[in-house]
């Protein structure tokens, strides 16, 4: 069954975070609150909410410890996401001011569980670091208005999308040491490598599906990067114009099979890391997200075919 907004223990959590809004001093609550009800009906916040509690059957901990680290890790989610939009213009500045207020809280939940005493708690100050890093990295390839060249491209790749979601890493490897798993627990390894898989091949998925949106606002994306590449070696820097790219993802199918093909073998690699502990809710997300992979490129392909039949491509 794949995470949903419905489940009882997701509208739990949301409602904590929302009642945390709510009792801070104004006018926080009142500029917190439309962005808490996006993000908290959105795709991803369940994901980083109950991915404890799924993942309490190769991970073994408390019910209740689940809980709260599945706290920490939606309070972590509200911060990441308000640097993300605020970053992508998607956003008013205000949005770090509950932002910050929100990854203190998740450090202060951390502390109620004694991660600062585990080998784990180095691990979040370095993850967090990483996430920064990759955003700059991000925010410094953007093309506006201008044309696209090399040095926008520079930092795309897997490497960037794996390491702006760094931090969605340290609530698991909290729970590895709080399920007392060992530094040599084959576990460690493959559940590590299922998650990197599961959250690079959503954003995948995310950003074939956002190229359009991304490229009118001026933003480059890991897919439209992905194919300015040849573009640009095509026609050279003077004509890898926003436009342009926007013509070649909509004519290029070739592309596009490639592009879920890399998504497909991503969700792949991380059921076969799980494969020796058999059955797992990690290993369900992954199947789930691998179906989600399907219909995206169907619905994809029709969408690029009613384009190209309205210009007469």
């Amino acid at each position: 069954m794949p995470l949903s907004t419905d489940d009882p223990l997701y509208a739990a959590l949301a409602a904590e975070v929302r009642a945390f809004a709510g009792a801070l001093p104004p006018p926080l609550p009142a500029l917190c609150a439309p962005f808490l009800d996006e993000l908290l009906a959105g795709p991803f916040a369940p994901i980083a909410a109950l991915l404890p509690a799924w993942l309490c059957d190769l991970l073994p901990i408390s019910a209740a410890t689940a809980r709260r680290l599945g706290a920490a890790q939606l309070f972590g989610w509200w911060y990441a996401a308000a640097r993300d939009a605020l970053l992508d213009g998607q956003g008013p500045p205000e949005l770090t001011l509950g932002g910050g207020v929100a990854l203190l809280r998740a450090v202060s939940i951390y502390g109620e569980l004694g991660l600062p005493a585990l080998p784990c708690w180095p691990r979040l100050a370095r993850l967090e670091a990483r996430a920064a890093a990759a955003y700059a990295r991000e925010r410094a390839s953007q093309p506006g208005v201008g044309p696209i060249t090399a040095a926008h491209l520079a930092p795309w790749g897997l490497e960037l999308i794996a390491d702006r979601a760094a931090s969605l890493h340290f609530a698991v490897y909290a729970q590895m040491d709080l399920a007392g798993l060992t530094p040599d627990d084959s576990r460690r390894v493959a559940v590590h490598t299922a998650l990197r898989r599961l959250v690079t091949a959503r954003q995948l998925g995310d950003d074939a599906g956002d190229w359009l949106d991304d490229l009118r606002a001026g933003r480059l994306n890991a897919a439209s990067a992905a194919l300015a590449r040849p573009l640009l070696e095509s026609v050279g820097a003077e004509g890898a114009s926003v436009e342009r790219l926007a013509a070649w993802l909509t004519a290029d199918e070739v592309f596009w099979e490639r592009w879920w093909e890399v998504h497909a073998a991503f969700c792949e690699e991380g059921q076969a890391a799980l494969a020796p502990f058999g059955p797992s809710r990690l290993d369900t997300l992954l199947a789930v997200e691998a179906e989600r992979g399907v219909a995206a490129a169907r619905a994809g392909a029709a969408w690029r075919a009613e384009a190209r039949a309205l210009f007469g491509a």
